[in-house]
């Protein structure tokens, strides 16, 4: 998300809505639909200073030296200033199906997409993810044995 943040675009990208992700270090509204403006401001410190300001959840998050980011960096001193990177996003739940809810992360503004604007977005997608799936499925390319992109690419050809 900070990359696509970084080049000005935009972003409409569905999370897990159960116990994993994203979501679950955030304090949501305990309704079922729900539209929040969140900015989160990132940091790799752990000083008792910013270990306070950690605590609130929906504003400040830990990113570990081990995990990839790359508009932090990945170790600093004591001595130098805590760094934060500010990504800014809004988290929708909206109901897809009379029982059913679906969690979007997205930087478009909420006055050109509403809710019902992200639903009726988010319904288009399904045509791409199942030829995708079609597709994964024909070539017999499920899983991939390696992270790396270069193995990637030799799984594909190789397929």
């Amino acid at each position: 998300m900070a990359h696509i943040q970084e080049k000005g675009w935009f972003f409409l990208i569905r999370i897990k809505d159960g116990r994993n992700g994203i979501k679950m270090g955030l304090e949501l509204p305990r309704r079922n639909e729900f539209d929040l403006d969140v900015s989160l401001k990132l940091t790799r410190k752990q000083t008792n200073d910013v270990k306070k300001l950690l605590k609130d959840k929906n504003h400040y998050r830990y990113i570990a030296s081990s995990a990839t980011f790359d508009f932090l960096p990945s170790h600093s001193r004591k001595s130098e200033q805590t760094r934060f990177y500010e990504i800014n996003f809004r988290i929708v739940r909206f109901e897809i199906t009379p029982g059913n809810y679906e969690t979007v992360l997205t930087s478009l503004d909420v006055n050109k997409y509403p809710p019902k604007e992200l639903k009726r977005l988010y319904a288009l997608r399904w045509g791409i993810e199942t030829s995708f799936r079609d597709l994964k499925y024909t070539v017999g390319m499920l899983n991939f044995h390696s992270k790396k992109v270069m193995c990637i690419h030799q799984e594909i050809y190789a397929h």
